[in-house]
């Protein structure tokens, strides 16, 4: 995965640094998809890894290694730590 930038753009145009951008993961969605994980932006724009893609906020690869992380962290709520 390439590293992420110090910003990133949220769909509708506004740049934030990215420690500023939160990521919200379904904890009762069984798949974690391109639609059940959630970024919101210090603006309180609310937008999907699928249309961050779109934008070309994270390329394929990044949307994947989220998805991957987004995996193991439903698995950590659910029963804990290994």
């Amino acid at each position: 995965m390439s590293e992420l930038p110090p910003t990133l753009r949220c769909p509708r145009g506004d740049e934030w640094p990215v420690n500023l951008i939160q990521c919200l993961v379904d904890l009762r969605a069984t798949i974690q998809t391109y639609d059940t994980i959630t970024f919101l932006c210090p603006a309180g724009h609310k937008f999907t890894l699928g249309t961050a893609v779109k934008a070309k906020t994270f390329t394929p690869d990044q949307a994947e290694t989220i998805i991957a992380s987004a995996i193991l962290t439903v698995a950590r709520a659910r029963y804990g730590d290994p």
